[in-house]
């Protein structure tokens, strides 16, 4: 496994754990439950947890595919994305420790707190959406083991005023 493995096996679980933290939390409102809400919080920490290793093992990948000949303008959109939804992430996985402990004190401030949660993870899962979109743009040949598929009218399109299928 290359650093350009390692980096899409776990970039992917920040993003899908913002976004099912975001549904969890607003579940919780709908439903007001306290045990729903503290669940959404573990899971957004966790999110936030999982975001350190997707960023770190980021720079490494870079470095991979631009031995490879990826050029740097195909990754720097995603690199500098990857900055800020990796910052919102952070922050925002420490406020749901601090909304965590709110629930659990009962704190009178919870609502409150949770709200601004909510829309700080709303954000956050946005932000780490766009970051997936420019990384999707990065084609991983690397991946495939050395058979580059050639490039050629996909399937289904129309050559020569005949459709191929």
């Amino acid at each position: 496994m290359n650093a350009a493995h390692l980096h899409l096996a776990v970039n992917h679980f920040p993003v899908v754990l913002f976004f099912f933290g975001v549904l969890l939390l607003l579940l919780s409102f709908f439903i007001r439950n306290v045990f729903w809400q503290k669940a959404a919080c573990l899971v957004i920490v966790s999110a936030a947890v999982f975001s350190v290793p997707a960023y770190v093992s980021g720079e490494g990948a870079e470095h991979y595919l631009e031995k490879l000949g990826t050029a740097e303008a195909i990754i720097e959109p995603h690199e500098k994305t990857a900055k800020i939804a990796f910052g919102a992430g952070l922050v925002t996985g420490a406020g749901a420790l601090v909304v965590w402990l709110a629930a659990i004190t009962g704190n009178r401030f919870l609502r409150a707190l949770s709200i601004g949660l909510a829309v700080a993870v709303a954000l956050t899962s946005g932000a780490f959406f766009y970051t997936s979109f420019q990384g999707g743009k990065i084609v991983h040949a690397e991946i495939r083991g050395g058979s580059v598929a050639a490039p050629g009218p996909l399937p289904g399109k129309v050559k020569n005023g005949h459709s191929d299928d």
